[in-house]
């Protein structure tokens, strides 16, 4: 059965929200130069918005990072993916409580990498062949921080329009931390490769992702139990239109885990990585990255 095809007329753009857009990664330049082509765009849009590369998830606790390029010597496996892989639970944690009590943001890295271990809860991060440090979530995290904290409420009304509901004071409490945290010039590495080698070395697999950054869109996947195949994307339409996946089905039941079931504690780092999520796409993407979501 053929699929309809979804305008880009018709979603939403980092560009309509305040602040939001701040990178380089989008679609209008590169229509306008003729590398992409707006029927075959917007034909992918409406294959990904029906479903059609949705494939099921070999287990339900995020793992991988959302970035669409391909991994190095064979195919990305289906684990639910948001951004920086695990190191969103990290810092979903960090915007959400402020905790502090480990100190630096590398020894934070390390003991909750520690603790989803002790868990037997699956861990990924990744590097790749552009920089030392090659994972946008991770290498720009105090920029990202830095949005969450100016741009909070653009990021709100983002999150809430397309579906997700966090409360106010929660909200109030993420912006706070991300500008905390951004302002402190002594929390984040120096080194940005050495946050990825610290969760590595305390028991994260480590992924390294090769190409150029070619998304078309921010994916944002609400059908439980399922990630993107990027792969047969790039079999039915070519490598210059790939996606970022945030498996925002899987964000509740991570945090769920990750805490140990505590009701409360898991929506505030839902809420935390939810806003790390879209604040890494208005960090990494332009005013004209659109957002593509898959209804449940």
């Amino acid at each position: 059965m053929k699929q309809t095809a979804v305008q880009l007329e018709s979603l939403h753009r980092l560009g309509d929200y305040d602040g939001l857009g701040l990178g380089s990664i989008g679609v209008d330049s590169r229509l306008a130069s003729g590398e992409l082509n707006l029927d075959t765009l917007q034909r992918l849009y409406g294959d990904i918005a029906h479903g059609k590369y949705n494939v099921p998830v070999t287990q339900n606790f995020i793992k991988w990072c959302v970035d669409g390029r391909v991994r190095e010597g064979t195919i990305r496996e289906f684990d639910p993916n948001s951004a920086g892989g695990f190191l969103s639970i990290v810092y979903g944690g960090l915007l959400a409580w402020g905790a502090r009590e480990h100190g630096s943001e590398l020894a934070i890295v390390e003991a909750e990498t520690a603790h989803a271990l002790e868990q037997g809860l699956p861990m990924g991060v990744h590097g790749g062949d552009h920089s030392a440090c090659d994972c946008g979530a991770c290498a720009r995290a105090r920029d990202i921080f830095s949005l969450i904290g100016n741009h909070g409420t653009s990021l709100h009304k983002l999150a809430v329009n397309h579906g997700v509901n966090i409360a106010d004071v929660v909200a109030e409490d993420i912006h706070k931390n991300g500008l905390t945290y951004s302002r402190d010039n002594t929390f984040f590495a120096n080194d940005r490769e050495s946050v990825v080698k610290a969760a590595h070395g305390a028991g994260a697999e480590y992924e390294h992702y090769i190409g150029d950054h070619l998304e078309v869109a921010i994916v944002l996947n609400g059908v439980a139990n399922t990630t993107i195949d990027r792969a047969r994307i790039a079999e039915d339409y070519g490598v210059d239109y790939g996606v970022f996946v945030v498996d925002a089905w899987a964000l509740g039941d991570s945090a769920t885990q990750f805490v140990g079931g505590d009701t409360h504690k898991a929506t505030e780092l839902a809420a935390g990585m939810t806003y790390f999520n879209f604040a890494t796409g208005a960090q990494l993407g332009d005013t004209s990255l659109p957002i593509l979501p898959i209804a449940a």
